[in-house]
């Protein structure tokens, strides 16, 4: 059986990592959100990824009830 534990703990990495991800999701959505990374763990155990995000956003009502509207959500 193969382990893997990562913790990213420190304010540091969390922002590196909040950075990384606020860009994805614009260059994916067009959206900026906010993103505030509070805890996040990632355990590999026989070639499966199990991932745990503590994770807070802020993003503006209408581009909320865009993303909604455009997946058919409402």
């Amino acid at each position: 059986m193969d382990e893997l534990k990562l913790i990213l703990g420190t304010k540091f990495m969390r922002s590196i990592v909040t950075k990384i991800i606020a860009k994805a999701i614009f260059k994916k959505t067009g959206y900026h959100v906010g993103i505030d990374l509070h805890e996040i763990t990632a355990e590999t155990v026989n070639g499966k990824v199990h991932l745990h995000m503590n994770v807070g956003a802020v993003i503006n009502t209408d581009d909320l009830v865009n993303i909604i509207k455009s997946n058919d959500l409402i």
